[in-house]
């Protein structure tokens, strides 16, 4: 069995690679989106799974079901700051692009009908 080195990354690293800021990458990091492994004071990355987090986010754009936060505050009528606190909870997923993030239609119309339904 040989084993495969990855390189590898910091937050920087992967930010730069991404084209975002480099708190995306450590909002993704917190959500369990991106695993890392924090030593000697700083976020270590694999390059694996960074790739597996980048393939991740090209499907979630490629889905074309995403809206922005004001987008979905219209749609379900409520305001910007109870959805915000959704995403902070992980109940409603996004994806980050350059421009800021998108809302997962699916994730949002599902957390409308568990959560809101109860109301």
């Amino acid at each position: 069995m040989s084993a495969v080195k990855d390189k590898i990354l910091t937050i920087e690293d992967a930010a730069k690679r991404k084209g975002v800021g480099v708190e995306s990458i450590r909002n993704a990091i917190r959500k369990g989106r991106l695993k890392a492994t924090f030593f000697h004071g700083a976020w270590h990355i694999r390059e694996s799974n960074y790739l597996q987090y980048k393939n991740y986010y090209q499907k979630c754009l490629q889905s074309k079901r995403l809206v922005t936060l004001a987008h979905a505050s219209v749609l379900l009528k409520i305001s910007q700051s109870i959805i915000l606190r959704a995403i902070q909870k992980g109940r409603i997923e996004t994806c980050e692009d350059k421009l800021g993030f998108k809302i997962s239609l699916d994730s949002l119309l599902e957390w409308e009908r568990t959560f809101l339904g109860k109301f």
